[in-house]
């Protein structure tokens, strides 16, 4: 079969995992849809858009069928309508990719939070009986976007669980990951993919690589569970703001776990979070608006 004749979903298409896929996908020749919530989104061209909230159940009904699904999931805003969503994608698709959460294996699937949503999610998947890929990864590099404001004014970043050792990922390795799976099929009813970053850091750590990119001392701030929840997490449920506190803290004693896998599939190392920083330098030297 010729790579122009093969089919692809994306959903949350502009997003950092999304964006990346799509752009990997049609480079290669592939037909690519991206699913958004928005017209003006912004796509590569040759893309076809197909404008649609997921929890629209009448919309998803018209989704084009697919070879491949990458499901990107709209986390808690979406999870009352989970089982609805992934059962229209599964009756358009021959193989759903999800990206997933590590740990999700050992989560309630009605427990709440994060990675409640990511196992109610999995369930729902294992119900449609559909092939899938389920990403299971570590924390994303991009995740410390949310320090760029605070570094880019010259300030101290203020975080929780400073001494959390993570193994952060690169997003476009994700996205390479992902679309590996996608064009060469499932291999398996059901397969799992442990994915991660090449190092296991402190947040502190991560904190100073920042600042070796930028040929400057970033400096690290703990913050008090109430001082989290005042700043970080204010607006959200006491219940939602300290079990990520809770989930942060205890990758102190109990860290990310490192994997090979990223090499495994695309036969290269995963890329070190001072290579995600360079890729996004211009994000923690911007001007404060």
């Amino acid at each position: 079969m010729k790579p122009s004749s093969r089919t692809f979903l994306v959903t949350g298409a502009t997003g950092n995992v999304g964006s990346n896929a799509v752009s990997h996908l049609v480079a290669a020749g592939h037909q690519v849809t991206g699913l958004t919530r928005s017209r003006s989104a912004p796509l590569p061209p040759g893309v076809q858009r197909f404008v649609a909230d997921l929890t629209d159940s009448a919309r998803l009904q018209d989704l084009p069928r697919t070879d491949a699904t990458l499901l990107i999931f709209p986390s808690l805003t979406a999870d009352h309508a989970a089982r609805d969503i992934v059962t229209r994608l599964a009756s358009r698709t021959e193989h759903i990719v999800y990206l997933s959460a590590h740990g999700v294996e050992r989560v309630d699937p009605d427990a709440g939070g994060i990675m409640g949503s990511h196992a109610l999610v999995e369930r729902e998947l294992a119900l449609t009986g559909v092939n899938r890929t389920l990403l299971r990864s570590s924390g994303f590099a991009a995740n410390t976007l949310m320090w760029a404001p605070a570094i880019a004014a010259g300030q101290p970043v203020r975080a929780i669980a400073g001494d959390a050792r993570r193994t952060l990922i690169h997003e476009d390795d994700l996205a390479l990951v992902a679309v590996e799976a996608m064009t060469r099929g499932p291999q398996r009813p059901v397969s799992s993919l442990h994915l991660t970053g090449p190092e296991v850091l402190t947040q502190r750590e991560y904190a100073a690589r920042i600042g070796t990119v930028l040929g400057r001392t970033v400096v690290f701030e703990e913050l008090s569970d109430d001082e989290a929840m005042a700043t970080l997490f204010a607006g959200m449920s006491d219940d939602f703001g300290r079990s990520i506190i809770e989930g942060q803290k205890r990758m102190i004693t109990d860290p990310e776990a490192r994997t090979d896998t990223v090499e495994e599939i695309l036969e290269r190392p995963a890329r070190p979070f001072t290579e995600w920083v360079r890729d996004h330098e211009a994000a923690f030297t911007a001007s404060p608006s």
